[in-house]
């Protein structure tokens, strides 16, 4: 199982947490065929790599470090709220490696709390993603919005 992170600096302690989450709640993934992260960034040190590493370890699993040059998105906005690493979602297919056929996306702070493996495995009958459903109730409005839940997206 293939699962795409894009850790920054300030949120390495929150990865920790997902990792674990997804590896305590998916051993049999783990004894069938192992997890790997890819964790896409920008300014990760060695510090924080050994602590994302240590994790993986733990649990005899892979972690992979791709750096991605965020000058490559200087003309899309950007802002201390929306930094560039928000887009290495859109472009996660060039920086994965070409074995990588199916790839979970799930934001950093998001934490599992059961098996992924069934929503992993769903089929994209066509579909270029799977995602999962959010419900929305806006408080001005009394009407619902479903609308994707963009930290947990699996991709082709």
């Amino acid at each position: 199982m293939d699962i795409f992170v894009k850790p920054s600096v300030g949120y390495v302690k929150y990865l920790k947490v997902l990792m674990i989450s997804v590896y305590e709640n998916n051993k049999d993934v783990i004894d069938e065929e192992g997890i790997t992260f890819w964790c896409l960034h920008n300014a990760l040190e060695e510090t924080h790599k050994k602590e994302i590493q240590d994790i993986a370890d733990r649990y005899n699993q892979k972690v992979e470090f791709i750096f991605v040059d965020v000058h490559i998105f200087d003309k899309l906005p950007s802002s201390k709220s929306w930094p560039r690493n928000v887009y290495f979602d859109l472009l996660a297919h060039q920086f994965l490696p070409e074995s990588v056929h199916r790839v979970l996306h799930l934001d950093i702070d998001v934490a599992v709390n059961g098996s992924i493996k069934e929503f992993y495995n769903l089929p994209f009958d066509g579909n270029f993603l799977i995602a999962s459903k959010l419900s929305l109730i806006h408080i001005s409005e009394p009407t619902r919005l479903d609308v994707i839940a963009d930290g947990v997206v699996c991709v082709k």
